[in-house]
């Protein structure tokens, strides 16, 4: 291990964090990663970080920058991400040093150029990593050029908080925090350096004031083997976004698909259909994220209505109050419904 590795494993077992049912970094060319240092079973800890050592909102708001946040709404990551920017200033004085000298510079699509997005053939998740860039920068100008730098430069100098600090700090709360299962969003030392599977069954608590981390229902740690956590069911753009790599053939992996009715021009039937999709508690212009080895059933449903001809529209418009008058009705016609969606998807 390097010199801030070590230096931070002690920091960490100084301070009361258990890591010795793990061993990290270990390295193999493929970056870091903990492996177990013994078999660990359902709902036995992997790792233990006493709460002290976690960043969080609360612990920024009890510092010296705390009041002057406060004053100006400074709440959640936005928070959290100038309270690293501030210990980060602190350099070997901060008592989180040897935590935040380790921390790599977080991987996102966000750094990619328009040309690489692009080669992604994902419009969507191409305009969310530039919104995302522009958002960040919004949050920059009106926090700190506008606000804190301005009132209290003896605390936010600008030649330190600059705006590539404060986008460090803020894709490092993205990348790496907990928050679900804890109070508020916290940044847990070690505990936010395993890798990602979507197939492993963990979770984490907070249990006699520490952060535990542990394999769950029918999921455990082998001894010798990578220790994993799970950043939850993301789909490869979140994962993109959010942590700068995707997974081959990701279960969570989604497709946006928008439909709508074709225009009157086309289609003398289009009020029909609108009033019966309408019935059925469809928009006449759905979007539907598709899932992979999950029946696509809400955009079967509108396209049943969608390309259903006259005859088979006026029986749809039969049937009683209450029935489901999106459902199937027959072979002949669902089977022209899903060859339409199968071609819609092959494009």
């Amino acid at each position: 291990a390097d010199g801030a590795a070590e230096e931070f494993i002690k920091w960490l077992q100084n301070h009361g964090a258990d890591t010795s049912r793990l061993r990290w970094p270990v390295t193999d060319g493929n970056g870091r990663k903990a492996v177990a240092t013994q078999d660990i079973q359902e709902n036995d800890y992997a790792l233990r970080v006493p709460e002290a050592l976690m960043m969080s909102p609360s612990k920024a708001l009890k510092s010296e920058i705390g009041e002057s946040c406060d004053r100006h709404d400074l709440r959640g990551d936005v928070l959290l991400a100038t309270f690293v920017v501030f210990e980060l200033r602190k350099g070997a004085k901060s008592f989180w040093a040897p935590y935040l000298r380790m921390l790599p510079s977080p991987e996102t699509c966000c750094d990619w150029s328009t040309d690489e997005l692009e080669r992604l053939h994902d419009p969507e998740l191409q305009e969310r990593a530039e919104s995302r860039e522009r958002w960040v920068r919004d949050l920059y100008d009106r926090y700190y050029t506008q606000t804190l730098v301005v009132r209290y430069p003896e605390l936010f100098p600008l030649d330190f908080f600059t705006y590539e600090r404060f986008r460090f700090a803020w894709f490092v709360v993205q990348s790496r925090a907990f928050g679900r299962k804890l109070r508020e969003t916290a940044l847990v030392p070690l505990a936010d350096c395993l890798n990602h599977s979507h197939s492993i069954q963990c979770s984490y608590r907070m249990q006699d004031g520490c952060f535990e981390l542990f394999p769950t229902q029918n999921g455990e740690y082998v001894q010798n083997h990578e220790l994993l956590n799970s950043y939850g069911p993301c789909p490869n753009s979140k994962l993109l976004l959010d942590y700068g790599f995707s997974i081959l053939d990701n279960p969570h992996d989604t497709v946006r698909l928008g439909l709508e009715l074709r225009p009157l021009s086309d289609d003398a039937l289009v009020d029909r259909r609108r009033a019966l999709l309408r019935r059925g508690n469809c928009s006449p212009y759905p979007t539907f994220q598709l899932r992979r080895d999950q029946a696509p059933v809400d955009a079967l449903a509108f396209l049943r209505v969608a390309l259903a001809p006259a005859d088979v529209l006026s029986r749809r418009e039969a049937l009683p109050e209450g029935d489901d008058v999106l459902g199937f009705l027959g072979a002949d016609d669902e089977e022209k419904v899903v060859a339409y969606l199968d071609g819609l998807l092959e494009t």
